[in-house]
């Protein structure tokens, strides 16, 4: 008999909340973890240094039918003129632990969120 620990997973879909109340899907329900994703976003306002993150977690592609996981700021960037459309690289990573850390490329400007709370899991073991 092989002694193998069970596989953890993410327990739902994670979003990130894209023009309005639509979302686009990071990571599917059932996708094994530790999980790591690129995205491309931009400011929501042209002249802004900083750059709104709105995670949900469910199925539905709108945000306000989904539970949400939280909105942080990262802040930082440089103001893009009306000309300029900046679109700013970020990395978003789930650890085993439930741990999310959401990071800019390449500005290296990062926050780490804790996912795990008793009503909403985010890993689960299968």
């Amino acid at each position: 008999m092989t002694n193998q620990s069970a596989d953890k997973h993410l327990a739902s879909t994670i979003s990130i909340a894209v023009f309005g109340d639509s979302t686009a899907a990071l990571f599917l329900e059932g996708h094994a973890v530790p999980v790591r994703k690129h995205r491309k976003v931009a400011p929501s306002q042209e002249d802004s240094t900083s750059i709104e993150i709105h995670l949900v977690q469910g199925k539905s592609s709108l945000a306000s039918e989904n539970i949400s996981i939280g909105k942080w700021q990262l802040s930082g960037f440089s103001p893009g003129s009306e000309e300029e459309k900046r679109i700013e690289e970020i990395a978003f990573c789930v650890d085993s632990e439930g741990l999310l850390t959401i990071k800019s490329i390449p500005h290296e400007n990062s926050l780490e969120v804790r996912l795990l709370t008793e009503d909403i899991p985010l890993v689960e073991l299968r």
